[in-house]
């Protein structure tokens, strides 16, 4: 999970603030520091109302970002935990399981509409679910197409071969026909042929 900017700032913040007080404690330590930094640093921080006022907000600021911090790396597991699915369920075994990857699904789909010499042109929306696949195909029909005829069998077409090929169970092929191309070299229905 990405940080988000101020998160990535705050962290920053009491990183380099935790640094610089195990620094002055091992400097003290080693007696490279004396130790009336320490008291100097608790008269400063008790001497008047404005220091306590200013040592309380500073530390119920280090209270929050370490409490943000904690929740942030909450979530950032919580979202690891879950991967997506990586495609359609084909099969599951004992070695593990089958997945069809939505775009070669929509290509499969797609290859046996496009075999109808009636579609122009097409393509497909997917919806997998745990209990197999909804499929919705948008189709340009030419002008002599039968549209119930055509769609009933693209659709019956459809759903045998990709339950056959792909071991996939097709819940539903809903076929929307967006155009059926009207052919502008047809002569008015109206006109005459006259004989001489």
């Amino acid at each position: 999970m990405k940080l988000k900017p101020f998160d990535r700032f705050t962290n920053t913040v009491l990183i380099l603030c935790i640094i610089a007080f195990c620094g002055l404690c091992c400097g003290i330590a080693w007696g490279l520091l004396e130790p009336r930094v320490f008291t100097w640093f608790a008269n400063a921080l008790t001497n008047g109302i404005l220091a306590s006022i200013i040592t309380t907000v500073v530390a119920l600021l280090i209270i929050f970002v370490c409490i943000r911090i904690l929740f942030i790396r909450q979530r950032e597991k919580h979202v690891e935990s879950a991967p997506r699915t990586p495609g359609v369920l084909v099969r599951k075994g004992e070695s593990g399981a089958v997945f069809l990857a939505l775009p070669a699904l929509e290509e499969i789909v797609l290859r046996n509409v496009r075999m109808n010499t009636k579609v122009r042109d097409a393509r497909c929306e997917l919806l997998p679910t745990e209990a197999g696949v909804s499929m919705r195909i948008i189709a340009n029909l030419a002008p002599d197409a039968n549209i119930p005829e055509v769609s009933a069998e693209i659709q019956d077409t459809v759903k045998t071969n990709v339950e056959a090929t792909c071991g996939i169970n097709v819940l539903e092929v809903q076929f929307v026909v967006e155009r059926a191309e009207t052919n502008v070299n047809l002569a008015p229905s109206d006109s005459k042929v006259r004989v001489q």
